[in-house]
């Protein structure tokens, strides 16, 4: 997916003479030095002007309206606001004379940051972009506090405390550009066991699994699949090893193809059981002082995770990615935790990624530093009677996905489009109607596995 800024004026005449000029070069300091992109292109509506960072082919356009990323199901509408909300992995823009319209995906796999005021209506993929735009900074201190106990933003929340995220379900904001009113649109998921048997739960659950695929209608000559030794990505090769011009790709640091039981090894080995081919890239350390490597990784991501381990070439990978004609991934990211039975709220805390602040901080270095308890907002606090295993699902979902998944892909996204098949609503959808016993460690997610591809 591009990256994108759009701005709408309350008035023809708070539009700034140079808007043009002032989002083009806003878009070339959102791209890392050495980093080489598409020009920006800048699409006007009235007073709604949009610029996209990093323009692809990908990109679905109607009139003002764009679907960043993928979309499947009912997309005849998809451009109108209040229409049918299609599944898939995108940020959705819907504009007509009257609303324009701001829709997430069921994950909210890509940020929708958003600002609003009396003469200013701002949405993006950039938080930087928005806070250049609004021209000052006022601190969310409770985000610093976030990026301590889990290694990104806490629920829904960004940098700076005017600036928000459009929430994950198929979520929207919606302006109205006459009467200059913004409605948001909160959907929620719940996690509620089907009373159904077990065998048509999981009838109900392969089934679901099985469509991904012939909905999806992708060019497969321009999208690959990242494939590893895990469940994960196996299941989706397998699901889509039928598909023409299916190909597989597999990085690992030199060396890591000699041990058998290294992730390239076994990708290798399992893309030739399916016939399906593999190509291997090797990860190497980059030459880069260690400044330039975190200043890219900074500026392509904006501080919002801390996972800088994968990034260490200084995307030198994803740049000879690109070079080699790869447009899109097929990602296999899991929707809920493959963990066991959860004990107690400490163990639910460390399974989604996130800690007590006092556990590794005394009280007088938190009151110096200004961090707070990180407590989590009511629609994310544990319902009376809720297992601890489904509460621990709930946040996976509701929080650490939307956190975790949305920020690595902030990463990739001026390079290649991504879109995540086990992310999808309907997939969401199935697994939180399973009672723990059928979702812990990936239960039926294994056994189709299993049934769908070799030992």
């Amino acid at each position: 997916m591009a990256k994108f800024i759009s701005i709408c004026y309350k008035k023809p005449t708070l539009v700034p003479d140079n808007i043009e000029e002032i989002l083009t070069n806003l878009s070339q300091r959102l791209v890392p030095e050495g980093i080489s992109v598409k020009p920006a292109r800048i699409i006007s509506d009235e007073t709604l002007y949009t610029a996209i960072i990093s323009p692809n082919d990908i990109i679905k356009r109607k009139e003002a309206s764009f679907c960043f990323g993928v979309m499947v199901g009912e997309t005849s509408s998809w451009h109108q606001p209040g229409g049918t909300i299609p599944d898939g992995s995108y940020a959705l823009l819907r504009v007509n004379k009257k609303k324009i319209e701001w829709v997430s995906d069921a994950a909210a796999s890509r940020a929708i940051w958003y600002y609003f005021d009396e003469n200013l209506f701002i949405a993006s993929s950039s938080q930087r972009a928005i806070i250049s735009l609004i021209g000052s900074y006022e601190p969310n201190k409770e985000t610093y506090s976030w990026f301590f106990a889990s290694g990104y933003h806490g629920p829904y929340m960004g940098w700076d405390k005017r600036i928000t995220h459009v929430k994950p379900y198929h979520s929207r904001i919606v302006l109205n550009r006459l009467d200059w009113s913004l409605e948001k649109i909160d959907n929620e998921f719940s996690m509620e066991p089907d009373k159904t048997s077990d065998s048509s739960l999981e009838a109900r659950f392969n089934q679901t699994y099985k469509d991904l695929f012939p909905s999806l209608q992708l060019d497969y000559s321009k999208w690959f699949l990242p494939l590893s030794g895990g469940t994960d990505s196996r299941l989706l090769l397998y699901l889509a090893k039928s598909e023409k011009d299916l190909q597989t790709i597999t990085w690992g640091f030199p060396g890591a193809k000699e041990n058998p039981f290294c992730d390239p090894m076994i990708a290798a080995r399992v893309a030739q059981m399916v016939d399906i081919p593999n190509r291997f890239y090797d990860e190497k350390k980059s030459d880069l002082p260690f400044e330039t490597i975190l200043q890219r990784f900074l500026i392509a991501g904006e501080g919002r995770i801390d996972r800088i381990g994968g990034y260490i070439d200084g995307f030198e990978l994803i740049n000879q990615l690109t070079e080699d004609g790869v447009r899109g991934m097929i990602r296999g990211e899991y929707p809920v935790s493959d963990m066991d039975f959860s004990p107690n709220m400490d163990r639910v805390l460390a399974e989604i990624a996130h800690i007590r602040l006092t556990s590794n901080f005394t009280q007088e270095q938190l009151d110096s530093w200004e961090l707070s308890p990180t407590d989590f907002p009511p629609g994310l606090q544990r319902h009376e009677n809720e297992t601890l295993t489904t509460y621990r699902e709930r946040l996976t979902i509701g929080f650490r996905n939307t956190s975790r998944y949305s920020s690595l892909n902030d990463l990739k996204l001026l390079h290649q489009e991504i879109v995540q098949p086990f992310l999808f609503k309907s997939v969401i959808d199935i697994n939180c109607n399973l009672p723990d016993h059928l979702r812990i460690n990936k239960h039926l997610f294994r056994k189709l596995t299993s049934q769908l591809g070799p030992d």
